[in-house]
């Protein structure tokens, strides 16, 4: 961007004055340099109107040798020249030999005054009190002033007063501008940014100014114009504001002026980006769940940006001890690798981007946060003392405190043993709790182990108590109990009857049995009031022990219970004990005999002609290939199968026989049998008797 009312570049000289003795500001007459072989060169400034005083050069009291010589000379800066002079003054000689002039340099090229060996009458000019305008030869770098002997020597004397003075200087030379800084370094670049501005010029600097967009920043440089080059060459570095002008590509202008007024312009790329880059959301590899090893790893996709390209990324790391900050430096930055935790615990980290300006935000930019969960401590495990109000309960204290507990098993051996099995253990709290089945392991010292592994993966294991010791048990710690049931039965005549239960019987589908049982401890006292648990599991049934009901004992630890014939089965009664009292358990084997219904069409018919048989099994369920059915007479006084037929999926069945060889009048009984097979919940049986006369010949 060029600065508002920048001037076109100059082509011509620009002037300028320099003003010397009574005519400059503080009287100064720096600008001339004494010089000469004889006499004496001096400045008296202010004059006041004294004849000796001012810019003087003075021979007298001496005879000199030619070309003896006093003067003053003011030199233009280089590439400048002077175009005209205005002088007041007192010049004066002895006789003609003498030349006291004002001459333009190079070349001695003659101005003004008196040369020597010429206008020999004129031995004196004075101009005090006003000022007289030359114009100078093209080309003059310097004037001098000069008091000089034209001949072969010269007696006394000469003299050059020169009182007030302005030489006019014009300087065709432009500024030179250098700049740097991040400004205009090609980087993007935000906020307040410094731009370092070297300016150079043969008559020095008087100004400076750059600006971005509308912000401006201008340098002004005093300058004394009594000397030839009134300003001196300046470096600045003014702090301009990015937000003048909107995130993209922008232009910076600078200009520098002169002594004399000439400008230099110069227009630099600049690269505005003030927004922060969006927010990230990280992804914590492997999730944010508990771990034990302390190195984390997550990584994001990097949102677009419009301008500056992302080059860093901010992270704050909080833990219990408090929070720290980190960044890494990296083109395109996406993902923090092997992140450490500063606490074990639950710390969190956040994460914001920068961009290659430098803008960054953690409160507008900082991710949610991710929590690194790190716990490098085993969990604390340790077995409890003995409860004698519940013997076999094993409890194990399991704690951690930091990711909790995740996993944890209690396993036993008979003493000395090889073989570890295991307990089914429940958490309660910071306790693991399973209980020793004892109906399983009925006597010996067992031992004990315990393992615990929490939530990041670390495990521990012990076989000892909280006080050192070794956990162990003996059983049998609880009362043996004594469950009896089956079928009643009584045997023997009177006065020698037994009665015994049996554990199995078999019974026609639908039909009831009462089972009878009892429930006493080892020396055969009763236990009165007592649930004992039924269920019942079928042979083939993948469903396993299905609840069935409860029957409850009597006060002499007598109780009754009805079972119905619906199929095949198992019926277990479980006594389920107390802390102080054995569990038992007893199986009742109940067999259900298959039946079908049976019916013969026509019951009354000649031989040659066709019976249909027919019925529905009545025990179902069927395999799904269908039930087989054998077909059966009964002839030389047993059943006989004569021919077979499946059941369909529903149960019915169909069966036709055609006679043949009947001789007179012959009653026929016939019947299915349905024998046991695989997959079929029922003992093999048969359906009732069917009745067909057939007539012969």
């Amino acid at each position: 961007m060029a600065l508002a009312g920048a001037a076109a570049p100059e082509t011509q000289a620009r002037p300028y004055t320099v003003l010397s003795c009574d005519a400059a500001p503080g009287f100064s007459a720096e600008a001339w340099r004494a010089a000469g072989s004889t006499g004496s060169a001096y400045s008296t400034c202010p004059t006041q109107g004294g004849e000796n005083a001012g810019i003087s050069n003075r021979i007298t009291g001496v005879t000199v040798p030619a070309l003896a010589d006093s003067s003053h000379t003011f030199t233009a800066p280089a590439h400048a020249t002077i175009s005209s002079i205005r002088w007041g003054g007192r010049l004066a000689r002895g006789d003609c030999r003498w030349g006291v002039m004002m001459l333009a340099q190079p070349g001695n090229r003659y101005v003004f005054g008196l040369r020597p060996n010429a206008t020999c009458l004129t031995t004196a000019l004075d101009v005090r009190g006003t000022t007289i305008p030359f114009t100078m030869p093209a080309g003059t770098g310097a004037v001098q002033q000069i008091a000089v002997c034209g001949a072969g020597s010269c007696g006394p004397g000469a003299a050059f007063h020169t009182q007030s003075v302005a030489v006019t200087v014009e300087d065709p030379t432009r500024p030179t501008i250098a700049v740097s800084g991040a400004l205009v370094s090609g980087r993007w670049v935000r906020g307040d940014q410094e731009i370092r501005i070297a300016a150079s010029d043969n008559s020095g600097i008087s100004s400076v100014i750059a600006a971005l967009g509308t912000h401006s920043v201008p340098s002004s440089f005093p300058c004394d114009f009594t000397r030839p080059a009134p300003c001196v060459s300046h470096s600045v570095a003014p702090r301009l504001s990015t937000l003048a002008v909107a995130s993209g590509p922008a232009r910076v202008a600078v200009r520098a002026a002169d002594a004399a007024g000439n400008i230099t312009d110069g227009s630099y790329v600049v690269k505005v980006d003030n927004e922060p880059p969006s927010r990230a959301r990280p992804v914590l590899a492997g999730g944010e769940g508990w771990r034990r090893r302390n190195t984390f790893s997550l990584a994001w996709d990097n949102p677009p940006q419009a301008f500056a390209p992302i080059t860093r990324v901010h992270y704050r790391l909080c833990g219990t001890g408090g929070c720290r900050d980190g960044a890494v430096d990296s083109a395109d930055v996406h993902s923090l690798d092997s992140i450490a935790a500063t606490d074990q615990g639950d710390n969190t980290l956040q994460v914001w981007l920068e961009d290659e300006a430098g803008n960054q935000s953690f409160a507008l930019s900082a991710s949610e946060a991710v929590h690194l969960r790190l716990d490098q401590d085993a969990p604390h495990v340790a077995f409890e003392p003995p409860d004698g109000g519940d013997p076999l309960r094993i409890s194990v204290i399991a704690g951690d405190a930091l990711s909790g507990l995740d996993a944890g098993s209690i396993e036993m051996r008979r003493r000395g043993g090889d073989s570890w099995h295991a307990i089914a253990a429940a958490r309660e709290g910071n306790r693991l709790v399973g209980y020793v089945d004892d109906e399983r392991f009925r006597s010996g010292a067992f031992e004990f182990r315990a393992y615990a592994r929490d939530l990041a993966g670390n495990e521990s294991s012990t076989d000892r108590r909280a006080n050192g010791s070794r956990a162990t048990i003996d059983l049998p710690v609880r009362f043996a109990t004594r469950l009896t049931v089956g079928v009643r039965r009584v045997r023997g005549r009177r006065g020698h009857r037994r009665v015994t239960l049996t554990p199995r019987a078999q019974i026609r589908a639908g039909a009831k049995l009462r089972l009878t049982g009892s429930l006493a401890n080892a020396d055969g006292q009763p236990i009165g009031g007592a649930a004992v648990e039924v269920s019942s599991d079928s042979p083939g049934d993948a469903i396993g022990l299905v609840p069935a009901g409860i029957a409850r004992t009597d006060s002499k630890g007598g109780f009754t219970y009805i079972v119905r014939g619906t199929r095949n089965k198992v019926v277990r009664f479980r006594y389920p004990g107390s802390r102080r009292i054995r569990a038992a358990t007893r199986d009742f084997a109940l067999h259900v005999r298959a039946s079908s219904t049976i019916r013969a069409s026509p019951r009354g018919l000649t031989n040659g002609q066709t019976v249909t048989l027919s019925g529905r099994v009545l025990t179902l369920p069927l395999p799904l290939s269908g039930k087989l059915i054998e077909v059966q007479a009964f002839f030389r006084n047993r059943w006989r199968t004569f021919s077979t037929t499946r059941a369909q999926a529903l149960g019915t069945w169909t069966f036709d026989y055609q006679f043949g060889g009947t001789r007179g009048r012959v009653p026929y009984r016939l019947r299915v049998r349905l024998p046991a097979e695989g997959g079929y919940p029922f003992d093999t049986g048969s359906s009732p008797t069917a009745r067909v006369v057939v007539t012969g010949p």
